[in-house]
C-alpha cells in the first residue's frame, strides 16, 4: 500500500488536472457513476443528509452531527475544503479519519480512478 503522502501527491495531480480545459472522464457524472459502481455502490447502503448553501454548511454539518452521535446513533461528515489536513474532510463519529484509513480508501479510489480514459 502506498504512503499517505504518496496518496497526497497523487490527489494533487487530480486536482490540478481538474482545473484544465478537458477534465478526465472520472469528472464526468458518468465517470463518477461508473467510480461507485466499481466500488460496489456502497452510497445505497447509507443514510444520507445533504447539507447545500452559500454560507455555513460545515457548521451545520458539525452541529447536525453532533446532534446525531448524542442521539446514540454513528455518524460520517465529508466537508471540503480542509484547512491544514486533508483528513479534515472526513470525520466519522466526530473524530477524523485515521491515516491508515484514509491512504487505503483513497488508494483503492485512485486506482480505479486511474483506469479510466482521460
Amino acid at each position: 500500500m502506498p504512503s499517505f503522502e504518496g496518496v497526497l501527491k497523487e490527489l494533487e495531480q487530480w486536482g490540478s488536472y481538474e482545473n484544465t480545459a478537458r477534465p478526465r472522464d472520472i469528472s464526468r457524472l458518468e465517470g463518477i457513476s461508473q467510480l461507485l459502481q466499481e466500488l460496489g455502490n456502497p452510497h445505497h447502503d447509507l443514510r444520507v443528509i445533504h447539507i447545500a448553501g452559500t454560507n455555513g454548511k460545515g457548521l451545520t454539518a458539525l452541529m447536525l452531527g453532533t446532534l446525531i452521535l448524542a442521539e446514540g446513533d454513528s455518524c460520517g461528515i465529508y466537508s471540503s475544503p480542509h484547512l491544514t489536513d486533508i483528513r479534515e474532510r472526513i470525520r466519522i463519529n466526530g473524530e477524523l479519519i485515521l491515516k491508515e484509513d484514509f491512504t487505503r480508501f483513497a488508494s483503492k479510489a485512485l486506482d480505479i480512478a486511474n483506469s479510466f480514459q482521460g
